[in-house]
């Protein structure tokens, strides 16, 4: 999912969707997909035993690589250190 389908879904450009969620809450449409997608690989990681593969195919993100890297630069963490982390607290 991307800010411009979004946009071409609701007819409106990208800016002007910007725009409008940035006077409800200051962020744009790309930041609130990355929460969601970090939310959601999370939520997936621990309970479950899902691989890397269908995780990120489950978030929308291209390959297991990119999302090894989004994963990390968003949260600190590799997704296997997470998963070690978490799962056993």
């Amino acid at each position: 999912l991307t800010s411009k389908e979004i946009a071409d879904e609701l007819h409106i450009s990208v800016q002007q969707l910007n725009r409008n969620l940035s006077k409800e809450n200051q962020k744009t449409v790309a930041q609130i997909i990355s929460e969601v997608r970090l939310d959601t690989i999370k939520r997936l990681l621990v309970p479950t035993e899902l691989s890397l593969s269908d995780i990120s195919e489950s978030v929308g993100i291209s390959s297991e690589y990119n999302m090894i890297r989004f994963f990390k630069e968003k949260s600190g963490f590799t997704p296997g250190k997470f998963r070690s982390i978490y799962k056993h607290s």
